[in-house]
């Protein structure tokens, strides 16, 4: 069995402290939600970090059930760290591309 590659391209995952502690688990509260509203998902990894490239709120790997949310998404506010961690999912589970005009 394969281990998955915890890291994409230019974000650097924080190391765990009690603030990305509570801060992976805002993220992993709105998963949680859809879990109780009956949508049967796999498990997530959650990442917390930054991206040194892209002002970008995450990032997903198509079909491999990680995301990795940035400070930045987590600063916005619920509603937008929601829709944030909504659209990843999309990519991480489905494997959705973006397609464009979608307001997702």
């Amino acid at each position: 069995m394969s281990r998955k590659k915890k890291t994409t391209k230019s974000f650097v995952n924080f190391k765990m402290s009690d603030e990305v502690y509570k801060n992976r688990r805002k993220v992993l509260n709105f998963i949680y939600e859809l879990k109780n509203e009956g949508f049967k998902l796999p498990r997530i990894d959650v990442r917390i970090g930054e991206d040194k490239k892209c002002s970008i709120l995450g990032r997903a790997r198509l079909k491999d059930n990680i995301i990795w949310i940035t400070q930045k998404a987590i600063n916005h506010g619920d509603m937008e760290l929601r829709t944030t961690v909504y659209h990843e999912l999309l990519h991480a589970i489905f494997g959705c591309n973006h397609v464009k005009g979608c307001p997702i």
